[in-house]
């Protein structure tokens, strides 16, 4: 069990249904049906929830072993670990695209209806620098 506690797995799982209802309701803005890939990246978008409530409860648990009022302890973890959280969120969905997946595409070995996932008009082939078809 995470942290030797029940109470403090369950603090750190608590953040995947607003993530799940946020997931939700950028598919519904967007006007994006719920795929397979779209599944995907609610695996991803999970992970990086489950990651995220693990940093900001060890830290939490770091200064109020440190002896700091809980109620304290938990503004001041916010307060110092947005940063580490807002960067990790952030790789996690603007990292770049991986060279095989954008060279196979410009060699023709994927197929056409996958040219918006794998790649932009304009930056498709920046491995192999060949204009997409």
């Amino acid at each position: 069990m995470l942290f030797n506690s029940l109470r403090d797995s369950l603090l750190t799982l608590a953040g995947i249904p607003f993530s799940a209802a946020g997931g939700l309701i950028a598919l519904y803005v967007s006007g994006l049906n719920l795929s397979i890939s779209a599944a995907i990246g609610f695996v991803s978008l999970f992970g990086v929830s489950v990651m995220n409530g693990i940093l900001i409860l060890t830290y939490f648990n770091h200064l109020v072993a440190e002896g700091k009022e809980p109620s304290e302890a938990m503004r001041y973890a916010a307060q110092q670990q947005m940063r580490p959280m807002l960067m990790m969120a952030l790789s996690a969905c603007c990292r770049p695209r991986s060279p095989p997946a954008s060279a196979a595409r410009c060699n023709g070995r994927l197929p056409r209806s996958w040219s918006a996932a794998c790649c932009s008009a304009r930056s498709c082939c920046w491995w192999s620098r060949r204009p997409c078809r």
